[in-house]
């Protein structure tokens, strides 16, 4: 597995990417950085990464671990309210948006639940939001994810690969800037 991350602390953001990897057959390519900031209402801070493993993926199919996200924190508990993914697919050329997020298929985002590291079905089920890409945004809103203090959280990004991806496209996720990720001050359960 691959990670690429920027911890810090304090008001700025930093954020930095790399292209990790391309997934051949449904062809995934997912860009994951990492970002850090202060954490709302209390100056403290929490850092993010991404990270992927290259695999190759069929059309068809399922529960394909497509992207890892880690939430670090530090001092006051978080609640993840949202997170915000662009999608940046790569198809042929001219290939309309709507295309290319039709080829996210409908992502599920899942907790951890087991301290694996690795998406494991049932030990990480259910799942805790499903969204479907439009206008090159996939959002998973509703949560409720519990960030302790001084704790980290993983999540998956997970999917059905359609069976009309085309072989060859590049299925790309990407988290942009610091604001594609809701926090609340406060306590939740991961129930």
């Amino acid at each position: 597995m691959s990670e690429y991350a920027v911890a810090g602390s304090g008001s700025g953001l930093r954020r930095a990417s790399a292209r990790l990897g391309i997934l051949l057959a449904a062809a995934c390519a997912f860009l994951a950085g990492g970002m850090s900031g202060p954490s709302p209402a209390s100056g403290q801070s929490y850092s993010v990464t991404g990270a992927q493993t290259f695999q190759t993926l069929l059309p068809g199919q399922g529960n394909a671990q497509c992207f890892t996200l880690t939430i670090t924190n530090t001092l006051v508990p978080l609640t993840l309210q949202s997170v915000r993914f662009t999608n940046k697919t790569l198809g042929a050329p001219g290939t309309p948006q709507a295309q290319l997020d039709a080829e996210l298929g409908q992502p599920r985002l899942y907790l951890d639940r087991d301290g694996s590291a690795t998406f494991q079905p049932g030990a990480d089920s259910p799942s805790l939001s499903q969204a479907t890409a439009s206008g090159g945004i996939l959002l998973f809103s509703g949560l409720s994810v519990a960030v302790p203090a001084l704790g980290t959280v993983r999540l998956f990004v997970v999917t059905d690969i359609p069976t009309a991806v085309r072989d060859g496209d590049n299925l790309d996720l990407s988290i942009q800037a610091a604001s594609d990720l809701t926090f609340n001050a406060g306590v939740a359960t991961n129930a």
